[in-house]
């Protein structure tokens, strides 16, 4: 196992927008594993994560394991 941070990118469309976040530190065998489970630990809707290319992607945001990276787009 190892030790996973759990960022999602934000996002600006119509209107909104939302900087990155932290979800949660997760201790998974991968980092799609770490992201399911950041977000069932944080109730999040499962309905809304879909896993394209082994990267998880929620709502059309994808999901980084550093602040760094899950900033470059939108703050």
């Amino acid at each position: 196992m190892k030790s996973y941070q759990v960022w999602l990118e934000g996002y600006a469309a119509t209107g909104e927008h939302q900087p990155a976040q932290f979800v949660d530190g997760v201790d998974a065998v991968s980092f799609v594993d770490a992201v399911k489970s950041a977000l069932q630990n944080k109730e999040w809707d499962m309905k809304y994560l879909n896993i394209v290319r082994d990267n998880p992607v929620y709502w059309g945001c994808r999901f980084y394991d550093n602040e760094e990276e899950a900033r470059k787009a939108f703050g």
